[in-house]
């Protein structure tokens, strides 16, 4: 059995307005074995982040929200809301000076967000170690 940092099964926000992605996601990701909150727009993201009793360990949202927030906003709320949720951005567009967060292509494949969610917890537990 390999170790897992993780106290609990690990649990993933994927925001995205495309309904047939969030269902996509949510459902291989549940197969990997983590759990899987969904949220359609950055509003529902944020309540949903503040009614969640646990841990959330990786906010995946899309850059390019058409609600209230985008999602480099919506990372700015996390690190208020739970600074410990790692943040992983889909972008078309190449990186951008300042901006901190990790990045995936906007059109990932399974391989790619497992390895990018992998990416940004490793980080994350190199950091308290």
């Amino acid at each position: 059995m390999e170790y897992s940092p993780w106290a609990q099964q690990p649990c993933i926000m994927f925001v995205d307005g495309n309904s047939d992605l969030r269902s996509w996601v949510k459902d291989f990701l549940e197969a990997e074995g983590f759990k899987v909150l969904t949220a359609r727009n950055s509003v529902e993201a944020l309540v949903l982040a503040a009614d969640y009793p646990l841990a959330i360990d990786v906010l995946v949202a899309d850059s390019e929200l058409k609600t209230c927030h985008n999602g480099v906003e919506l990372a700015e709320c996390f690190r208020v809301l739970r600074p410990e949720t790692q943040v992983l951005l889909a972008y078309d567009l190449p990186a951008v000076a300042g901006v901190e967060w990790q990045r995936l292509p906007k059109e990932f494949t399974r391989s790619q967000l497992i390895a990018a969610v992998l990416r940004v917890t490793e980080l994350a537990w190199a950091q308290v170690a």
